[in-house]
Formats: structure tokens, sequence, C-alpha cells
């Protein structure tokens, strides 16, 4: 199954998703993506990094990039991880598409983005129950 996870700047929920799915579920394969081009960085934020790399994953060399319908198409399931304001209409039309609540850390600590990823490996361990 291929998964692709989606959030508004590819910067904190998704990515850890991403990386915390391919790291459960190795069978599988998971990418990730942002919807918001203005957001979109040269590389992930240091507290991504940081927080992934406490469960041994490395996340250095990932960059972010935009969601592209062509991706959307590629994939068996869509889990997005914002607000569906911030969708395209490939995203909210897609029958692949289901959604979680999980706030955004960007302004937060790394005390904060631990807990973020913390919701969504529990969230994680549920898929596939």
């Amino acid at each position: 199954m291929k998964v692709l996870f989606i959030c508004r700047g590819n910067r904190y929920r998704s990515p850890i998703a991403e990386f915390l799915f391919n790291q459960m579920y190795p069978q599988h394969k998971a990418f990730s993506a942002g919807t918001n081009f203005k957001r979109l960085i040269e590389h992930l934020p240091k507290k991504t990094i940081l927080t992934l790399m406490e469960d041994g994953l490395d996340a250095s060399r990932e960059r972010p990039k935009l969601v592209t319908k062509k991706m959307v198409d590629n994939a068996d399931k869509l889990i997005v991880l914002c607000e569906k304001k911030y969708c395209p209409d490939f995203i909210l039309n897609s029958k692949k598409a289901e959604f979680w609540d999980v706030r955004d850390p960007e302004y937060s600590g790394i005390p904060e983005v631990n807990k973020v990823k913390e919701i969504i490996r529990n969230k994680l361990r549920t898929m596939f129950s």
C-alpha cells in the first residue's frame, strides 16, 4: 500500500507521519507533501529532525514537497493532517482521503512537536487493526 500524508507546509505533521509509518510498516510505503507552496522551505525544521532522531530516524536530507494531483492519483490512501480549507479540490474530492485532526506544532517547542509525534504514532497503530 502507498500512503500519502499531507499537511500545509510538509514541515512537521506529514513528514513525521511518513517517517514513522515507514518505520512501523516496512512492507508498505509512505510519502508526504504539503498543500501550501508559500509555506515550503528548503529543509525540514530542526525541531522535526531532532524529534525523529529520538526514534532513530534520519530526516536531515528531507526537503518539503508540494502535493500534486499525480501524487494523489498514485497513492492508495491519503491521510490529511491539515484543515480542509487548505486542501485543493483534487484532495477534497478524492475517495481515498481520510482527515486526521492533528494540530500544527509550528510555533511550539520540541516538547510540543514530540506530543504531536505521539498523537500521530497512536493513530498509525490503528491503521491496520
